[in-house]
């Protein structure tokens, strides 16, 4: 940040622009991250793992959006942080995010550092430390009642292969398994199942970069895909449980994909598509999920948010929509969004 910018901030006086709805679209998607160590290195630290406000460490940043767990607050994001967080006024958040997009600074590269090597996945497939889930109570406890799965669905996906666990010396974890064009396993979405939390994996991953969990619902010869996105694998079970009981109708003369974008990765979504794919974005009903799609959606044709769909109940996400499925008195028609 250059030294009449910070001066700017100072006195809350700027020059007069004007910002289009585009341009502020981005400012609230920025990298939060980045963000803070163009504006000022020093208001961050790094605490058990994740990057904070030093003046508040119960903030924590993650990439596009930040959270106050000491707040029951939502998540929020670009201008939203720089007002409630930094002080800034709406039009001084505006102007400052604005130039540090036209900075083009760039922090730090993606890395895959919480990623495994495909030999360590298949050795430790080869060991039994990750291991099909047919026949392991807990996995089906968790996802039949924690999660209200129904057993038939559970069964579906694991008599499938889509269903994996990790062993560990108390329990295990939920492990979604992440094929290649082979059929071969190149990693895993991992969701802890333990309420202990030394072994509580929520969201951590182990896979190849830019790689997601991927479910066929239904392919046809010579149709166009329809290719549906979740935040999670069990949003993604989920919504595949109101569809087979007829909570949900699908197209019946496209092909179906489902795919887990592990939170909210656009490189893994753009691993999976391109700019004229039928995207139906099903991410989650919050700040977060809205902003994403404000981002991500000019980068697509044909991409629409089904966000609505989860306002319409007041729930944030699919897994939520499931637990009060009996609310449900009309069928949820996704035939003819995209």
């Amino acid at each position: 940040m250059t030294k009449e910018l910070k001066e700017m901030i100072k006195c809350n006086n700027y020059p007069k622009k004007q910002f289009s709805k585009e341009q502020r679209a981005l400012m609230r998607s920025v990298d939060l991250t980045d963000f803070m160590t163009w504006y000022d290195e020093s208001k961050i630290i790094k605490l058990r793992g994740s990057v904070r406000l030093a003046d508040n460490r119960s903030v924590v940043l993650h990439e596009k959006w930040a959270k106050d767990f000491a707040e029951t607050s939502d998540y929020c994001s670009g201008i939203d942080f720089c007002i409630k967080y930094l002080g800034l006024s709406t039009y001084g958040a505006m102007y400052v995010m604005n130039e540090f997009l036209e900075s083009g600074y760039i922090h730090r590269e993606p890395t895959p550092r919480t990623l495994t090597s495909i030999k360590t996945i298949e050795s430790r497939i080869a060991n039994g430390q990750y291991i099909p889930a047919n026949n392991i109570k807990p996995i089906y406890a968790y996802l039949c009642n924690t999660r209200q799965i129904p057993a038939d669905t559970v069964k579906k996906f694991i008599d499938s292969d889509y269903l994996y666990a990790e062993r560990l010396r108390t329990g295990y974890n939920l492990l979604f398994p992440i094929y290649n064009n082979e059929d071969k396993i190149i990693g895993f979405e991992k969701s802890g199942i333990l309420s202990d939390t030394e072994h509580r994996y929520k969201g951590c991953v182990i896979s190849e970069a830019y790689t997601g969990f991927t479910y066929q619902y239904k392919y046809i010869d010579n149709t166009p895909e329809v290719v549906i996105v979740f935040e999670s694998g069990i949003d993604l079970m989920s919504f595949i449980a109101l569809v087979d009981e007829g909570l949900i109708l699908l197209p019946e003369d496209r092909s179906i994909m489902l795919l887990s974008i592990r939170g909210l990765q656009g490189k893994v979504l753009a691993t999976y598509t391109d700019k004229d794919s039928n995207i139906i974005l099903c991410v989650d009903n919050d700040t977060a999920g809205s902003s994403f799609y404000t981002e991500e959606h000019y980068h697509y044709n044909n991409m629409v948010y089904a966000g609505s769909v989860l306002s319409r109940y007041n729930v944030k996400d699919w897994n939520d929509l499931l637990k009060i499925k009996n609310q449900i008195k009309t069928p949820i028609n996704f035939k003819n969004l995209c």
